[in-house]
């Protein structure tokens, strides 16, 4: 199974590809929502934010506390 995560920040949008993956495999689609979170992690990093602050942004995002721009916000400064 090949997956691909595309995050846009700008447009608050993520694509995601899963090639060469069986049907009968079709409830692990439920951690995708987990893959995204750290490809969201990891770009934030990469953007400059603190490790531990890039983790609880994401964190909060996925509880549904904050949005992405709150995460921009708090993780970067205005972008």
């Amino acid at each position: 199974m090949e997956k691909t995560i595309k995050i846009n920040l700008k447009e608050n949008t993520f694509d995601v590809e899963i090639r060469g993956m069986s049907l009968n495999h079709i409830t692990t689609l439920s951690t995708i929502s987990e893959d995204v979170a750290e490809n969201l992690k990891s770009m934030l990093i990469l953007l400059g934010a603190e490790p531990s602050r890039a983790a609880e942004g994401v964190s909060l995002l996925l509880q549904g506390k904050y949005d992405i721009q709150d995460i921009l916000r708090v993780c970067l400064g205005e972008i």
